[in-house]
């Protein structure tokens, strides 16, 4: 194809005339490294050795359609223009493959090319059909996604369907559940449904108007209940078995709703489970292809069977028990209308006591399973995920770990500016490891840096790393990181040298680290090395809050200061999440050790709530509160937040300012860090004579931990330098090193209105008033002392 079709012209590009037409079926299977962009079919192999990203990267997306993945990385101009040369045709649906060049028979049956490939109808010629058949059907492969799984999936099958059955069927396409009028189903032979079940068991957004129309319909007098008779179907599911209440809710209404509309199945309702430690197969990829292979083989039944889609579908009718009608209710029974009542009844309660015998047989059932899956154990990291997180920038160790670069290692390397930590705790950010011993989290945050590619659970259900392998393989990697930086302009080599030195280790990549069952152990090898460790945790597993002894720094994340808002922006799996909070803060206050409040403001979510903010700190009594604007990860369909959700650094300074109204008896503000909008607020012990002592003595941590003895947060403390406090000139940026501002477009007439928005409502919230508001943390934390004397009394009752 590429030798006979490949031709230039004088100006050395493609012409449009011979560029030949790729089904998505040809592409798939096509030899080498080719890709679709933007409707063009590129051969990248000879370009595979050039490729930044190595040779992988392109395999990833090899025989697809890489439109948008190529619209989500950054390439140069000249990158850009090269691309021309690899190009070796123009993608089109498998319909729309005109004959074979050379065959001028069917000329005038080639489709517009200004006609997008969704929406042009197959070839009917019978000059173009192998198999001319009046029964050939046109299978709809339709998706309701949320992140992007379903969808993806989708194209893959409508790519299978198309290649099995390519002549037996007219075509395969799919297609987003909103681009498709839920009134034209019944003229419709066959769709496939690949349902995502969202938050509270509702579908995809892109779904919504679908699923609604469709129950609607089942409970509307003027829709037939014949409706779809003659509509095949299969319906896949993407859920999380983790999620019990509503797992696989949207799918499985569906399935119900299209059945009482006379709709056919194909399958049974098929769940996939994205939880790896509970779904049966191991994976929702597992799930997908099982099902996959399922549905190939009935539709190759369906398609051999000319009875299987016939033009009219007699509905019998549905006959359900019932009482006796209302007319015959005073009217003499006899005999044989007696016998048919008796009969009836023996038949109900026949089909009681065989519901009764198949829900305990169903319990067994699933009995069995979970005894089943208690003997397995399964990977964290799936392929899939390992190629996802591997994508973002990840190195995964073994099977359930991660290590990344800060950015702010890279910006401190060329001498461009610490983190927020450096700023407020003195660490060298570029001897800083950032990396998490569990990517599994409990939350699904919506403002989850990873746009929740890592995996969720309530407990530890997977395989293993012993903590040794973790270290060795985390400091390996992050060495190979630095390595990259070397001979990148501005890099200082002192600062390179010394990097390869691993002084502190945040536990707070993605994830949550507590859950790694041997994380004490981790933390002592840490330390065993003169590693730092500043460990974070999502407040939602108490118990090993308790259990974890001293660490450098350790933090809880609080997100929101009422059930309803942490329910709204966590998205917590545990049902009593906000009792595994309370208690998390509880059990910090506990600790004697340096503890932090880590609160992220999201606008228009959380941040009209400081009087509950000030009661959660009575509880936990934390030696700082860091306060820090959301950050905007990109839009993703896995949450709404947009880049109006981000406060302005002024409005995280009120925020500041407003919560120390009601903490001024212990708390004031002490640093800031005005690039990262982030600022911190600590207890009025750490300043000692008038002055700051936020920062570690790391040497001394050390000293003391070998050491054995008993200390507390204010044993190791170091002298905030002055260019770090609050209001200091330098805005938390420490002048030896070079502050560098990249050259970015001015803001937009938009951008400029809503700082002024932003900084009215700050003045007009400053000109307020109400009274002491120091009552509310005192009277709290005087509730939770009233309490804990309850309960200790409760407690010695109990002894005695």
């Amino acid at each position: 194809r590429r030798e006979s079709f490949y031709r230039r012209d004088a100006m050395g590009s493609t012409t449009s005339k011979d560029i030949p037409k790729i089904s998505r079926h040809e592409l798939a299977s096509a030899e080498g490294i080719c890709c679709a962009i933007d409707g063009k079919v590129y051969d990248l192999t000879r370009f595979a050795s050039l490729h930044p990203g190595g040779e992988e990267v392109l395999r990833e997306v090899s025989g697809t359609d890489a439109s948008e993945e190529f619209e989500a990385a950054f390439h140069s101009e000249n990158a850009i223009s090269l691309m021309d040369q690899y190009c070796i045709g123009e993608l089109v649906d498998t319909a729309e493959v005109p004959s074979p060049v050379g065959d001028s028979s069917c000329s005038d049956a080639l489709p517009d090319p200004s006609v997008s490939s969704a929406s042009v109808e197959p070839i009917t010629k019978e000059c173009c059909s192998e198999e001319p058949n009046s029964q050939q059907i046109h299978v709809k492969v339709l998706y309701g996604s949320q992140t992007g799984t379903a969808r993806n999936f989708a194209k893959s099958l409508a790519l299978q369907i198309g290649g099995r059955f390519e002549g037996k069927i007219r075509s395969s396409t799919a297609i987003a559940m909103d681009d498709i009028d839920p009134e034209d189903l019944s003229s419709e032979s066959l769709i496939i449904i690949l349902l995502s079940t969202y938050s509270e068991g509702n579908p995809a957004k892109n779904a919504e108007f679908f699923s609604n129309w469709i129950r609607d319909a089942v409970s509307d007098w003027r829709v037939d209940n014949s409706f779809l008779r003659k509509l095949r179907f299969a319906i896949f599911g993407l859920g999380n078995s983790l999620y019990s209440d509503h797992y696989n809710e949207a799918s499985r209404n569906l399935y119900q709703w299209l059945r009482k509309l006379s709709a056919h199945p194909l399958l049974p309702p098929y769940d996939g489970d994205n939880s790896i430690e509970r779904s049966d197969s191991g994976s929702l990829e597992t799930d997908f292809q099982s099902f996959g292979e399922s549905l190939l083989s009935q539709i190759e039944l369906a398609i051999n069977d000319p009875s299987y889609f016939p033009d009219d579908v007699e509905v019998p009718e549905v006959k359900e028990f019932e009482d006796v009608p209302e007319n015959l209710q005073y009217e003499d029974l006899g005999d044989e209308d007696e016998q048919k009542v008796q009969d009836q009844e023996s038949s109900l309660v026949d089909l009681e006591e065989l519901g009764s015998v198949m829900k305990e047989q169903k319990k067994h059932k699933e009995q069995l399973v979970e005894e089943k899956k208690k003997e397995i154990l399964r990977e964290m990291v799936t392929p899939a995920l390992r190629r996802n997180l591997t994508k973002q920038g990840y190195r995964i160790i073994g099977s359930h770990s991660g290590v990344k670069m800060c950015r702010w290692t890279k910006a401190m390397l060329r001498g461009r500016g610490g983190c927020y930590k450096h700023t407020f705790y003195g660490i060298s950010s570029y001897q800083c490891m950032e990396m998490t011993p569990s990517l599994a989290c409990a939350n699904k945050c919506v403002f989850c840096w990873r746009h929740h590619t890592n995996p969720v659970g309530r407990e530890w259900r997977w395989v293993m790393d012993p903590p040794e392998f973790l270290l060795e393989e985390a400091t390996k990697n992050h060495r190979q990181l630095i390595k990259q930086m070397k001979g990148v302009p501005g890099v200082l080599p002192e600062r390179f040298k010394e990097a390869m030195t691993i002084k502190h280790c945040a536990l707070s990549l993605v994830g949550e680290p507590i859950m790694y069952p041997k994380i004490q152990e981790f933390l002592d090898l840490l330390h065993s090395q003169q590693i730092s460790s500043f460990l974070v945790t999502n407040a939602q597993f108490p118990g090993q809050i308790r259990k974890i002894k001293k660490v450098t720094q350790l933090y809880v994340s609080i997100d929101a200061s009422t059930r309803e808002s942490l329910k709204a922006i966590d998205r917590p799996l545990f049902k009593d999440f906000w009792e595994r909070f309370l208690d998390s803060l509880s059990a910090l206050k506990q600790k004697n050790q340096r503890t932090v409040y880590r609160l992220t403001l999201v606008k228009a979510m959380n941040m009209d709530e400081v009087a509950n903010y000030a009661r959660l700190v009575a509880r936990g009594q934390p030696s700082f509160i860091e306060i820090k604007g959301v950050t905007f990860c990109g839009s993703s369909n896995a949450s709404n937040l947009t880049m109006e959700n981000v406060p302005f650094h002024i409005e995280v300074r009120n925020f500041a300012q407003k919560l120390c109204e009601y903490l001024l008896d212990e708390y004031e503000l002490a640093c800031e860090h005005v690039h990262s909008c982030c600022i911190v607020i600590a207890r009025k012990e750490f300043k000692i004579d008038g002055v700051w002592h936020t920062w570690i003595n790391y040497d001394k941590f050390h000293q003391l931990l070998k050491s054995g003895a008993e200390f507390g947060p204010l044993d190791y403390v170091s002298r905030t330098p002055d260019w770090a406090v609050f209001g200091a000139k330098e805005e938390g940026f420490n002048p030896t090193d070079t502050r560098f501002v990249k050259k970015r477009k001015p803001p937009s007439e938009r951008a400029n209105l809503a700082r002024l928005k932003a900084e009215k409502s700050v003045e007009e919230s400053q000109r307020k008033t109400s009274g002491d508001k120091t009552l509310v943390y005192n009277d709290a934390k005087r509730d939770l002392e009233a309490l804990s004397i309850s309960n200790d009394l409760a407690s010695n009752k109990i002894a005695r």
